[in-house]
């Protein structure tokens, strides 16, 4: 029969100092809070860009957080469609960047039809 094969036996030993382990508490104090108005809360429907209202759309394009690029827009306004990203909204009045034109343009408000979100 084959002999058991065993791992050596090291042939340097470092002592370790005897050092006991600290009690740690790490929950020892805590607190719960409960919300009892929780279930009486109303929520806020949440709407998609999809089906909100123009003034809405232009708002949530604006209001982006700083890490999204500037988001690339189709308008259609009149009997033209612009590409290009918006810039700002004052009043009834949106400053629009136009891609294909490189220029700032103003459209009201009242004379967008539809905007679509083209890309980042």
């Amino acid at each position: 029969m084959e002999e058991d094969v065993y791992a050596k036996e090291p042939l340097f030993y470092i002592k370790q100092p005897d050092i006991k382990s600290k009690l740690v508490n790490m929950q020892a104090n805590y607190f719960v809070t409960e919300n009892i108005n929780e279930d009486k809360k109303e929520k806020a429907p949440k709407h998609t860009i999809v089906e909100s209202s123009i003034e809405t759309k232009v708002d949530d394009i604006l209001q982006t957080m700083e890490y999204i690029p500037d988001l690339r827009c189709s308008i259609s306004a009149g009997d033209e469609i612009y590409r290009g990203k918006i810039e700002k909204r004052e009043g009834k009045q949106v400053y629009f960047f136009d891609a294909k034109m490189k220029q700032e343009k103003v459209l009201p408000l009242a004379n967008i039809k539809e905007i679509k979100i083209i890309s980042f």
